[in-house]
């Protein structure tokens, strides 16, 4: 195995805390080649987070420690406990439905609507919405401030059950709304029987303190007998990156392919930061479906994150959706109607509302073959999709179109049973 060691300490780490001119205490993730080894407890004795299928840690560290860490034979990576955030802004105002861009009404009137499946939502929770509180079946978070102080609803940082994952901003209610809306208030999602594993971690504002709070997430994931489809994961880290950016994320890369490992798909927005040359991880990450936003209405103009499209006509890339040469995919992203707190509707926008349309179409074909890897699923999302090119950079991404791919599966599929996914 390569060992990757890259350091941003100096103007990146935003955990850095100086505690003195001679002594700095730097929040670090270090990935190890050995599982629970005892570098553990002789090289870094403030250890915030330990995991079960990812082999390594969070924790903090002095100049001493981090010094030892980076000599020990059996780390292979120590990086920055970078933060991160949730990327959507609501937008209010009556705008057409997002599914009828990618054939929805047909898939769901040929009985496809996600039964059996189940997608695990990360990011600030979501609330028991009448369209959602069915759709539920497993809430949890872990979630810090900057400052350590414990961020899930009971304070603590981390909470398991009922209630743990509440959407205080809210942000996830409107992405899982995408996914599986049962359709009572808001338009259906895209799966509207699929099944939602909710985990919550951001806080109120939708700021996430510590990429390792969504390893731990990812760990859970990885490491649970429930079965899951898709992981959805509406939020950037790190910096933006026009090449896959596994080296300069070895932590979230390894807790990212042992959840693919297990057949997951996992699916990310590409981020608003208006790149042409861009996109930031988890969606840069290789193996993780990387969503843009296009409109699905046309407009005669439309205004978002300071940039503006005239017109906003059906299809084009949105101004300020992140775009590269990997991007994946794209999907519908402004004035997406969806659920909306406890008991509404609200039009919103974002690449944060692209990705669901993504995992949701992911909860669908599962209905339909069970066994499809997340590879051929890729495949068959991209190949089946409609070729955008996107004005700013001349980039052609396939704009994601489940009923093409639904039908071209059809052909080559036999119905089969599956498990029911159990809460533990």
């Amino acid at each position: 195995m390569v060992r990757s060691v890259r350091w941003w300490f100096a103007t990146a780490l935003a955990a850095v805390i100086v505690v003195g001119s001679a002594r700095a205490d730097h929040r670090v993730i270090v990935l190890l080649d050995r599982p629970r080894g005892a570098t553990i407890e002789r090289n870094a004795a403030r250890i915030h987070a330990k995991w079960r299928v990812v082999p390594g840690f969070a924790a903090t560290v002095d100049d001493a420690e981090l010094e030892r860490l980076r000599n020990d034979p059996n780390v292979l990576s120590v990086e920055p406990d970078l933060s991160g955030s949730v990327t959507a802004v609501s937008y209010e105002g009556q705008i057409g439905l997002n599914g009828e861009l990618i054939g929805l009404g047909a898939v769901h009137a040929l009985g496809y609507d996600g039964t059996g499946s189940t997608v695990a939502v990360l990011g600030t929770g979501v609330s028991p919405h009448p369209d959602l509180k069915d759709r539920i079946i497993e809430e949890r978070c872990y979630c810090a401030y900057a400052n350590g102080k414990g961020c899930c609803p009971n304070g603590a940082s981390e909470q398991f059950g009922s209630g743990s994952a509440r959407d205080d901003l809210p942000h996830e209610t409107g992405v899982a709304g995408v996914i599986a809306g049962s359709g009572g208030i808001a338009p259906r999602g895209i799966a509207p029987r699929a099944k939602i594993v909710a985990i919550r971690v951001g806080d109120e504002t939708g700021h996430i303190a510590w990429t390792s709070q969504v390893i731990s997430a990812l760990d859970w994931i990885a490491a649970s007998p429930l079965r899951v489809d898709a992981v959805n994961m509406s939020f950037a880290i790190g910096f933006l990156s026009n090449s896959a950016c596994d080296g300069d994320n070895p932590a979230l890369t390894a807790a990212l392919a042992r959840v693919r490992a297990r057949g997951i798909v996992p699916v990310a927005a590409s981020g608003n930061d208006a790149a042409t040359k861009g996109i930031r991880p988890p969606a840069c990450i290789s193996g993780v479906l990387s969503v843009g936003a296009i409109y699905h209405t046309d407009l005669a103009s439309a205004s978002l994150l300071g940039c503006t499209d005239k017109p906003a006509e059906v299809d084009r890339v949105t101004c300020f959706s992140n775009s590269a040469a990997q991007l994946d995919l794209l999907a519908p992203g402004y004035g997406v109607p969806t659920a909306f707190k406890t008991f509404g509707v609200s039009n919103a926008s974002g690449t944060s509302f692209s990705a669901p349309h993504v995992a949701g179409a992911v909860a669908v074909l599962r209905q339909i073959d069970p066994q499809l890897t997340p590879d051929a699923i890729e495949e068959l999302l991209e190949s089946t999709g409609r070729p955008i090119v996107d004005s700013r950079n001349g980039i052609t991404t396939p704009r994601l179109d489940l009923f093409a791919a639904v039908m071209k599966l059809r052909l080559n599929t036999k119905p089969s049973v599956r498990r029911r996914a159990v809460a533990h």
